[in-house]
């Protein structure tokens, strides 16, 4: 009897001394708020290609800058940091990809996927809004598919302001 006494007690006490430990999950983020700077075009002969943004990270301490490569359609393609260094986004991948270390038009050539004949131009409201109007077309005309011909051929054309 004593020693099947004995074996509980120990058992008692082999239960009661286990660790516990927490494990969180992630790394804790802190958010701060990002502003735009500038911004500008990113021109391949007179067709806008892309956008570049300097944006600051403004941190209590400190106020972080990098650049920003954007196409069009707003989708970023990746990050310039003020050293000139270039790192691409890339889905489904933890780490940035490292690009290269060049000119910014180099940079912004490179993660656009084009060719290096680019330049970086002031930013034009003009032109980015004919930009806008043409992707919104292109996007329109993708949407519809093409047009079938009327049966009697006469033109399909709606009258303006008319339906």
């Amino acid at each position: 009897m004593l020693k099947r006494d004995l074996s509980i007690v120990s058992m008692l006490i082999l239960i009661s001394c286990q660790e516990t430990t927490k494990t969180h999950i992630g790394a804790r983020l802190d958010v701060f708020p990002v502003t735009e700077v500038h911004r500008w075009e990113i021109q391949q002969g007179d067709q806008m290609v892309g956008i570049l943004r300097l944006l600051r990270v403004n941190k209590p301490d400190l106020a972080e800058e990098f650049y920003q490569v954007q196409r069009p359609d707003g989708q970023i393609c990746g990050e310039i940091d003020i050293r000139g260094r270039g790192w691409r986004s890339e889905p489904f991948k933890k780490e940035r990809v490292f690009i290269g270390m060049g000119s910014m038009e180099e940079n912004c050539a490179k993660l656009l996927e084009v060719d290096e004949n680019v330049s970086v131009e002031d930013w034009n409201e003009k032109a980015a809004a004919e930009a806008s109007l043409k992707r919104e077309a292109r996007q329109r005309a993708t949407q519809l598919g093409p047009r079938t011909p009327s049966k009697t051929g006469a033109n399909d054309q709606q009258p303006r302001g008319g339906k």
